[in-house]
């Protein structure tokens, strides 16, 4: 009797083996596998509390790849697949970098680094380096602010267009804002992040009374803590402005979430069907994107997109000259990014800029690209370590999610970007 039981066990482990090998050709894998394991998946969401999963570590990692079962969410529809080849370049791999003073190879260092949970680099529309540590390839991760790139260029396609003029007032495509701050203000120094309003980011999300705190909540991402929660249109009408129109860059995620407004004016479509079919079906998606609604089906512009890491490295080859026959950001826009300086960085601002580029300082921030340098290099970030960086002169986009510790430190991958971008192994 004992044969036909080993024998019926020695089949059952290689129809599990050949399961478990069918998986990992589809992607189901990733290097740290008890993040993939039930027990796991099981305790995070009986733990799960919403005041804890922004401060970092574990709580966080678990909340960025599970976002659609912890927020609502509306769906980014995608078509025709555009495939990207493969062809890993081992230099890359032992690229030399240095930090905090110890000098490692490239895959070395995000290896040892628990901050990076996956990052990809595409050159001339192949990926030549890749690494999946906490989620594999197939899972969506919560972008955070890098969302607000999407949002400005659905925004730029629609004045490619002809629809949209950036020099007009906000209440000419937002006429229900036309007796608020908001009003007056032209577009453009709404997408640039110099409207003057008085809710920025900076201020923290500490005081629960503040600005940046009742804008978040009311779009259902913070804690509430307020019984009848307004809709975010309602608290975007009662802002205040600190200071005029384009006298300096503040990072104000309000702008990004009036700009979705007014993409979804000039579409008469909800903001993830505009941005579908403005970039998300264009750019060749392998899957569709998922954006944070709340209660009112309002979009999280600023910050809600949760989407696969090769998505976002192919949004960014959008901005690239030769992508392939897929959409492509208009080269007037492009120009306008690398050579419409705004130089309104605060001295303070530039002072940090400074010392993490060695004196590497970008020129200025456009479009809601955070950084952009002389060279027509290109970053956005999003909260808690998550980065696109796109070198359009060397034909490559470098993409990453992370997750901060809880001291809220990040990894160190945007100094290393613009450094390789300035080495000759990529050009």
């Amino acid at each position: 009797a004992s044969k036909p039981s080993v024998l019926i066990k020695n089949s059952c482990k290689l129809i599990l083996l050949s399961v478990l090998g069918v998986f990992a050709s589809f992607g189901f894998t990733q290097e740290n596998q008890s993040h993939a394991d039930i027990n796991y998946h099981s305790k995070m969401y009986k733990t799960y509390q919403h005041v804890e999963f922004d401060l970092g570590g574990e709580p966080s990692r678990f909340a960025w790849r599970e976002m659609p079962g912890l927020f609502p969410h509306t769906t980014i529809y995608h078509d025709k697949t555009r495939e990207l080849g493969i062809e890993l370049n081992p230099k890359i791999d032992k690229w030399p970098v240095k930090v905090n003073d110890k000098s490692l190879s490239f895959d070395d260092y995000v290896s040892m680094d628990d901050r990076i949970d996956n990052v990809m680099l595409v050159h001339q529309g192949k990926i030549v380096y890749q690494r999946f540590k906490t989620t594999g390839p197939l899972e969506r991760h919560m972008t955070w602010s890098v969302s607000k790139v999407f949002t400005a260029t659905a925004l730029a396609k629609l004045e490619e267009m002809g629809k949209v003029d950036m020099q007009a007032p906000i209440k000419a495509y937002l006429p229900e804002f036309a007796n608020t701050v908001w009003g007056d203000i032209v577009l453009q120094d709404v997408i640039d992040m110099t409207s003057g309003i008085d809710c920025r980011d900076s201020d923290g999300y500490q005081n629960t009374q503040g600005c940046i705190y009742r804008a978040e909540e009311a779009l259902g991402v913070v804690a509430p803590v307020r019984k009848d929660l307004s809709t975010s249109v309602a608290v975007l009408k009662s802002m205040t402005a600190h200071r005029k129109p384009g006298e300096e860059t503040e990072y104000t995620s309000s702008n990004t979430n009036i700009s979705g407004l007014v993409v979804e004016a000039i579409t008469q479509k909800p903001l993830a069907r505009a941005i579908a079919e403005l970039l998300w079906m264009p750019m060749g998606a392998e899957a569709d994107g998922l954006m944070v609604i709340n209660r009112y089906g309002e979009p999280y512009a600023a910050g809600g997109l949760s989407a696969r890491l090769a998505d976002i490295a192919r949004f960014g080859l959008m901005f690239l000259d030769n992508n392939q026959g897929w959409g492509q950001v208009s080269t007037q826009h492009r120009d306008f990014l690398k050579n419409k300086h705004r130089p309104l960085f605060s001295e303070t601002r530039i002072e940090e800029l400074y010392s993490l580029f060695d004196g590497d300082v970008p020129l200025h921030s456009r479009w809601q690209w955070d950084l952009i340098w002389q060279d027509g290099d290109m970053f956005k970030s999003g909260y808690s370590g998550q980065g696109i960086y796109i070198s359009p002169n060397h034909e490559w986009v470098m993409v990453w999610f992370g997750t901060a510790d809880t001291e809220f430190k990040t990894h160190e991958l945007l100094p290393i970007a613009r450094k390789l971008s300035r080495s000759e192994l990529l050009q």
